[in-house]
């Protein structure tokens, strides 16, 4: 099955095929198996990968445009991905 598995309310990537609906959390990227995250009402994203010790926590008071909650919480956790895998 596709993954899109929740615990407790927290999105955990595990290793199935990739659900197309996953990528709307901003973890676009994140491909480990063992990475989980949440979002909140458009101004909350975490997400934490284990396996290569990251973790992002963003938050705001302002939520973003709507229609560019998607673009924001990717460019944040690419940026953060990227400066750890270097």
């Amino acid at each position: 099955p596709a993954y899109k598995p929740w615990g407790l309310g927290v999105l955990l990537r595990g290793t199935g095929p990739a659900d197309p609906g996953f990528r709307d959390y901003g973890f676009d990227g994140w491909d480990s198996p063992a990475m989980f995250g949440q979002n909140g009402i458009n101004t909350v994203m975490t997400v934490a990968d284990p396996a290569s010790g990251a973790a992002v926590v963003f938050l705001t008071t302002d939520a973003p445009e709507p229609g560019k909650q998607l673009e924001l919480w990717d460019g944040v956790s690419r940026r953060a991905l990227e400066a750890v895998r270097g």
